[in-house]
């Protein structure tokens, strides 16, 4: 495969990985809300204090965490035309 194709494809799947990760993300905020509405409560026992941004936070940068740990590499790329080009 040229390199053309080699980084057309490695962008491809980047931008399909982010993808996959965004729907999984909103996925989870959405369905939450029902979820945590369902238990039904008493007046008296409601909360005070909402806890929406804390959790908004905390997921944001969980995903943030797990996209800089999941990326793939480019490093091993750039090994294997250092070796291409030493060889000829």
């Amino acid at each position: 495969m040229t390199n053309a194709i080699k980084r057309r494809t490695a962008r491809v799947a980047r931008s399909a990985y982010r993808a996959i990760i965004a729907a999984l993300l909103i996925g989870c905020m959405l369905l939450t809300p029902p979820v945590a509405m369902a238990a039904k409560k008493k007046e008296e026992d409601l909360p005070t204090k909402s806890y929406v941004l804390s959790y908004f936070i905390v997921m944001t940068l969980l995903g943030v965490g797990l996209m800089t740990v999941c990326r793939p590499g480019t490093r091993k790329d750039k090994v294997d035309e250092k070796k291409r080009k030493e060889e000829f």
